[in-house]
């Protein structure tokens, strides 16, 4: 296969917008023109902006693109700095069980101990239980069906419980304000100032609310205050003792 080369004569012919070497350097001028067009066009603007901030004097110097100072940058943490903070959080140690109890920081003082120190605690607590039953006969339900269902997700710290029926007979008859709840024991300090810890499990609770007494069964209740708050509780038999 033989190549042809065509005369230069044949490229005249063509206009000057197809030539490869003027082509080049009008689009080129083009450019140059055009850009020089829009600086002039909003040069007042831009000077007029930072004038007074002394941080663009005059178009005419130029800006490396790759390499802007400083008062041009984006402002904000680099993604390197996210990262490191993010691990740092979950580097981050949390006090265990063990070391809560060691530091005795779920003790209760001896001086807190006291049945009229936490009656204001109770009465915060029974005003908490009238606006929860308030909310629920607004919607036009019954006490048997949603405050029962939110009953059972209430915090009990402040609640006035009493041991009505348990397995072990020596529970039976303790009253007392609860000042701590964990997944399966009430701490609840009684009208004689003490501290007393009774089992959830085999354990029937009774509890008031502007007169109408309510039962509590332990067993179904055998979780932590938080978990128990966004627990789905299903409605079951339960077996009496």
């Amino acid at each position: 296969m033989s190549s042809t080369v065509l005369p230069e004569s044949f490229y005249e012919q063509l206009p000057k917008r197809y030539r490869a070497g003027e082509a080049k350097e009008s689009n080129k001028g083009f450019s140059k023109t055009l850009v020089q067009q829009i600086i002039e066009q909003h040069e007042p603007f831009v000077q007029s902006k930072y004038s007074s901030t002394g941080a663009v004097s005059s178009l005419s110097t130029s800006l490396p693109l790759d390499n802007l100072p400083e008062q041009f940058r984006a402002k904000g943490k680099d993604k390197a700095a996210e990262r490191r903070e993010r691990k740092e959080l979950r580097k981050r140690k949390y006090l265990t069980s063990r070391e809560r109890r060691k530091l005795n920081l779920l003790s209760i003082p001896t001086e807190c101990r006291k049945f009229d120190l936490l009656l204001p605690l109770h009465q915060l607590w029974e005003q908490y239980m009238v606006d929860l039953r308030t909310s629920t006969a607004a919607s036009g339900a019954g006490p048997s069906d949603q405050f029962l269902a939110k009953l059972v997700k209430a915090d009990f710290h402040g609640a006035l419980l009493t041991v009505v029926r348990a397995t072990c007979p020596t529970r039976i008859g303790i009253t007392g304000i609860v000042v701590q709840e964990t997944s399966n024991t009430f701490k609840v300090v009684t009208r004689s100032n003490e501290l007393k810890s009774v089992a959830k499990e085999g354990t029937v609770f009774s509890l008031a609310v502007k007169g109408t007494l309510y039962t509590l069964f332990g067993n179904q209740i055998r979780y932590r205050s938080s978990e128990r708050a966004a627990r789905k509780f299903k409605s079951k038999p339960t077996i009496d003792m």
